[in-house]
């Protein structure tokens, strides 16, 4: 990487800091539930507890009373897995897995067997409810988010379509990461340090506090990390010729190209009525853009800030209303290395943003209450500007694409949620959405002199402005204090990106609409024996209008390729998690299994791509007491497919085909030793092993970097010890 902090200069400071800003307890802040006493708790008793999960309705509730499948990840499971990562730790979330191309998305994650290859388009990720969309693309990509999990107070997973809620990119649900809470007893407040293999080194400092009505946290991080070492070879069938394609050397390694570094700050506060938040990151990334780097490696360095004010009124014991405004402002700059040295490429791109919300909840009695509410997202300012000399061809020296014409792409929406009590048993959902993203207008500039002034200038709006009516209901029937059933149905949508949307300028593609899915969902929570709790989901996803790029020829015989809504598919599965504690509260074991089948809609016989059949997890935490905790961590994810090209020419004169080898299933293991209160004080230390017995996990080849046509590779065996103290 071109440039590092000293992460031991970094830890020192870290550390003095802390020494320096060590408050007073302050006032209790009041919780209902420990963060550790969760541990010891089965789903019936998570089922009676009144948890603030406000993911799913932006309200508190009780996981049995949300219309959705929910996963809770607390502080306490966080620490006895000893995740070192955020990704890391949604890898062993049940339906999720993850994807690495080594393209600037980073890390990315299918959902029920879809997996798009746009950094997770299909999740709305949350830091504090606070959104965290990049526009230009609509993604939520996890390098541009980098909450370390030493910040981590809680994760809610709200699975499903979550769109009447949370409106365009809920495809699959919803990820609210939880950075600013305080426990029961007292603010969790540390500073430690990591160092493991591929020379991965971490710095963290959390400071927490509360006084009267208000309290606050600061998280602050930096990371780094060299990344993978692998030889070129082991990523490509034909050596030879990858060799004289992009004239790189025989021994060539991915070493020193795929490194990362990171920095991460957090400060949010709350009192009873006010809230505020602001956090920004900061990433320098190794990564291959459909080209294998050269020497140094191709990086992005990009810059994001995000912040937040909010204000919550209770008008009465009845009514309430919250209301909150962000603004995103975001730079990316990718410095590509490829073909020769010193190459001279350069992409860049910006975004800025503003989001208003309002809600308002309405609650006259136990049987009813009424959540409604409005929301605007206005992006003032999108761009990408590419700059290729080294490509020596003056029709794309210098190219802009951009928000002309002072237009803004803005989505407005407004929606309405009940929840009806007509038996003590009983209670029914019914929820709707009204969201319209109004026209706005695409710029595309082309100048092939040094002086960058255009000699071609282009101008076309997106023009569909429909307003989107997406509904959603649920009945919810307690059986009894320990076993609860859910029936779910929703809907949600995805808008197309300006990125997807610039295709407008090939003159081929109409204006594309947004991407629809209906989701059929039973879930079950119970307690079948003492000590075994179990849950169970049945589900279908019809998806339909799936934007997917459209290959062929012209009858002059000139290639087009184009973004179109022609693409669909089906997917029905079920899942199974079963809670185990078999001896007493000191040991838990927590096991997942999840089979998902999908088929394509415009082509039935043809196998998905990144749709795995079967996946697996399991967690068993053992507390043998002293504070000393043990775990074991597992998962698996079945055999997955490469990305079929259409026009692919095979060498019996067909078309269509894969573009890489398939890659088979395989299963993760780790394990972790966490050793808390030593020597009586708050010092703690955390051994991590992650894929303990070395197993080859591999990726399928994208177009990202078809040239990987063996496919990727995932993690190997890893390391990495921690020294923190809480205080």
């Amino acid at each position: 990487m071109k440039s590092y902090c000293c992460i031991g200069t970094a830890t020192l400071i870290l550390i003095i800091l802390s020494l320096f800003t060590s408050l007073s307890p302050g006032q209790v802040y009041h919780q209902t539930v420990e963060p550790d006493d969760l541990f010891a708790m089965s789903l019936r008793q998570l089922m009676d507890v009144e948890l603030e999960i406000v993911t799913a309705g932006k309200i508190p509730e009780k996981i049995a009373e949300i219309p959705a499948s929910v996963v809770l990840i607390e502080r306490s499971d966080i620490e006895a897995s000893g995740f070192r990562t955020l990704a890391e730790v949604l890898s062993h979330i049940p339906g999720l897995y993850p994807v690495d191309d080594y393209s600037w998305g980073g890390i990315c994650f299918g959902v029920r067997g879809f997996w798009t290859g746009v950094a997770n388009r299909n999740l709305i990720i949350l830091i504090n409810g606070v959104n965290q969309l990049a526009d230009y693309e609509s993604n939520f990509a996890l390098n541009k988010i980098n909450v370390p999990v030493e910040a981590i107070d809680r994760i809610e997973v709200v699975r499903g379509p979550m769109s009447v809620i949370y409106g365009t990119g809920a495809f699959f649900g919803v990820i609210n990461i939880i950075t600013n809470e305080i426990s029961e007893d007292r603010p969790v407040r540390l500073v430690s340090a990591s160092y493991g293999m591929q020379n991965t080194s971490k710095a963290v400092l959390r400071i927490a506090d509360k006084t009267g009505d208000f309290q606050y946290v600061l998280n602050a991080s930096l990371y780094k990390t060299d990344g993978p070492d692998v030889p070129y070879h082991e990523l490509v069938r034909d050596t030879a010729a990858f060799r004289s394609s992009y004239f790189v050397r025989g021994d060539q390694r991915t070493k020193n190209q795929l490194d990362n570094a990171e920095k991460y700050i957090n400060f949010s506060g709350k009192s009873d009525r006010l809230f505020f938040d602001f956090s920004f990151c900061e990433t320098n990334k190794g990564l291959y853009l459909t080209i294998p780097s050269f020497s140094d490696g191709s990086y992005l360095i990009s810059a994001k800030t995000n912040t937040a004010i909010g204000y919550q009124w209770p008008v009465s014991e009845q009514l309430s209303v919250f209301s909150k405004l962000s603004y995103h402002h975001c730079r990316y700059r990718l410095d590509m290395d490829i073909y020769k040295k010193n190459f001279d490429m350069e992409q860049t791109l910006g975004e800025a943003a503003y989001e208003f919300e309002a809600n308002l909840h309405y609650r006259p009695n136990e049987a009813f209450d009424l959540l409604a509410g409005f929301s605007n997202r206005t992006a003032t300012e999108i761009y990408n500007i590419i700059t290729a000399p080294s490509l020596g061809d003056p029709n794309i020296f210098h190219t802009e694409l951009y928000l002309a014409d002072q237009s803004k792409l803005t989505t407005r929406a407004f929606f309405v949620q009940t929840n009806l009590v007509p038996r003590k048993r009983v209670k029914i959902v019914c929820g709707l959405r009204f969201e319209q993203t109004p026209e706005y207008t695409i710029g595309f500039n082309l100048a092939p002199q040094e002086a960058f002034q255009p000699a071609t200038v282009m101008k076309d709006d997106y023009r569909y402005d429909d307003w989107e009516i997406i509904p959603r209901v649920a009945l919810l029937y307690n059986i009894s204090k320990s076993h609860i059933i859910k029936f779910l149905y929703g809907q949600a949508i995805n808008r197309p990106s300006f990125q997807q949307n610039a295709d407008i300028f090939l003159g081929v593609q109409g204006d594309l609409v947004p991407e629809k899915i209906r989701t059929y969902e039973m879930n079950y929570l119970g307690t079948l024996l003492p000590g075994f709790s179990a849950g169970i989901n049945v589900f279908r996803n019809e998806l339909s209008g799936l934007l997917i790029r459209d290959h062929g020829l012209r009858p002059d015989s000139t290639y087009y390729s184009f973004f179109s809504n022609a693409g669909g598919m089906n997917t029905h599965g079920a899942e199974m998690t079963v809670i185990i504690e078999p001896v007493s509260e000191r040991l838990l074991v927590e096991a997942s299994v999840t089979y998902q089948k999908s088929r394509d809609k415009r082509q039935p016989d043809i196998d998905i791509a990144y749709s795995p059949n079967w996946l697996g997890y399991l967690k068993a935490v053992w507390r043998p007491g002293g504070h000393l905790t043990c775990s074991l961590t597992a998962r698996y994810v079945d055999r997955m497919l490469a990305y079929r090209d259409p026009v692919r020419v095979n060498a019996d004169g067909s078309a269509g085909g894969r573009i890489g080898d398939s890659a088979r299933g395989y299963t993760s293991l780790g394990a972790n030793v966490r050793a808390d209160a030593l020597f009586g004080t708050g010092l703690y230390l955390n051994i991590r092993g992650a894929n303990l017995l070395n197993t080859k996990i591999t990726y399928p080849a994208f177009t990202n970097n078809a040239w990987a046509d063996r496919g990727t590779l995932g993690e190997p065996q890893t390391f990495l010890l921690t020294l923190g103290m809480k205080y």
